[in-house]
């Protein structure tokens, strides 16, 4: 139902028209800090998808980012016991943006800084597992993190006014931080016997990362062109 209100509140059965759909791919530099020492820098592949809608020189939107990533050597600390492996690294972050659209004169492009807020949900694994010295049991090497961010940037957009679906092609630039508040994971502590932990993240880990997006809006045109295809009124 709260996201049933959400869409209600972005998309107004009078604004359809202002309503768009952005699909984007890119890169980002992630830097991963905290207490331990062994926290390195990585790059990973991301894509984005953006659900918003759009006033004269406003839009707010609801964004969902995905990234992977490969990171070596990386140690995680439970208390007297370390985790220390390579790990692939998944993250999602979903929340809302804020975008200002300032338009050239000539109307073929804009540029908008934006700032938004985010929910995250990461997790660290690998194809190892841990054995329990006991009961011999086997569970997977797997380390997952949530926490919360924000992000600034900016996006240039060109608008293809010759297309008959595609609103614009868009360029990101922008910057975020994470901040990682709980954890779930299982370790071998010193008698090589598994546990759980769950509690808040060690080491005080955090993520800053830079990011670079190129990406694609659908909005208004291919609307009325699907209705058409459709046979709607």
């Amino acid at each position: 139902m709260k996201f049933m209100s959400l869409l209600v509140v972005l998309f107004p059965i009078s604004s359809w028209g202002s309503a768009y759909f952005d699909l984007s791919g890119g890169a980002l530099h992630n830097e991963l800090r905290g207490d331990s020492q062994s926290y390195r820098a990585s790059q990973s592949f991301a894509s984005e998808v953006s659900i918003g809608n759009r006033w004269e020189k406003w839009d707010l939107s609801l964004d969902g980012l995905y990234s992977i990533a490969r990171q070596k050597e990386l140690s995680f600390s439970y208390g007297t016991a370390q985790v220390k492996d390579d790990f692939n690294w998944h993250s999602i972050s979903v929340g809302p943006t804020v975008k200002y659209h300032i338009q050239s004169q000539s109307g073929n492009w804009s540029w908008a800084p934006f700032a938004g807020v985010f929910y995250n949900h990461t997790s660290f694994d690998n194809s190892s597992e841990f054995k329990d010295a006991t009961t011999g049991k086997d569970e997977d090497n797997s380390h997952e993190a949530w926490g919360y961010g924000a992000k600034l940037g900016v996006q240039f957009k060109t608008y293809t006014n010759d297309s008959s679906w595609l609103e614009s092609v868009n360029y990101k630039l922008f910057g975020s931080y994470t901040k990682y508040r709980k954890s779930e994971a299982d370790y071998l502590n010193s008698t090589n016997n598994i546990n759980e932990y769950k509690g808040d993240t060690p080491d005080n880990l955090n993520n800053y990362s830079v990011g670079v997006m190129v990406g694609l809006t659908f909005g208004d045109k291919l609307y009325k062109k699907t209705k058409s295809a459709l046979g709607l009124k």
